[in-house]
């Protein structure tokens, strides 16, 4: 018997943006400025790239 995880609902990555506050698109959302890195963990959580300003940080990064 196999068991599948349900993937979760992923927000898209338009509706994301930077966290650096020194970059230029700090809060932005929808600049096509973010890619993923790479995918980790059992929830599949994307690691994001900005690349305007080079820095990483997680999808879950200052969130609630």
């Amino acid at each position: 018997m196999q068991t599948t995880i349900p993937s979760p609902t992923r927000s898209p990555l338009d509706s994301l943006a930077c966290v650096n506050v020194r970059c230029e698109l700090y809060g932005q959302s929808s600049e096509q400025n973010l890619t993923v890195r790479k995918v980790y963990g059992k929830e599949r959580i994307r690691y994001l790239r900005c690349r305007a300003c080079g820095s990483e940080f997680s999808e879950r990064k200052q969130t609630a």
